[in-house]
């Protein structure tokens, strides 16, 4: 699920951790607390041994992980960009329409293909 070398990386950073949370304290850095059904505890833990983390330095990677990936793809932004695209789609749709009615001489002018495309192909928002 997680890079090996982010996790290493993470560890590295953190390998002296009563030391950072002094620094994090002198600091005035925020920070928070939690608490977590058993069951969850039970699993982060496990996790952390895993990673040869503690289960707060696990936590903290955790949280930033999910912050990160949720800004960069979050299925907001996705749908948005897919609704753009389609948008961009139906948009070049309408004007090669336009251009096929013309070429063809179906219609006798660009203000009538251009009615034609509107009454034809609506736009959806």
């Amino acid at each position: 699920m997680y890079q090996e070398t982010d996790v290493e990386c993470l560890r590295q950073s953190l390998s002296l951790e009563p030391r950072f949370q002094a620094q994090v304290e002198a600091t005035g850095v925020p920070h928070i607390s939690t608490r977590l059904p058993e069951h969850y505890f039970v699993r982060l833990e496990e996790k952390a041994r895993q990673h040869g983390l503690t289960v707060t330095a696990y936590a903290r990677f955790l949280i930033i992980d999910a912050l990160e990936r949720t800004e960069a793809n979050s299925p907001t932004n996705e749908i948005q960009v897919v609704h753009q695209s389609v948008k961009a789609l139906h948009q070049s749709l309408r004007t090669a329409t336009m251009a096929l009615l013309m070429y063809a001489a179906t219609v006798t002018n660009e203000d009538e293909a251009r009615a034609w495309v509107s009454e034809n192909l609506e736009c959806p928002d």
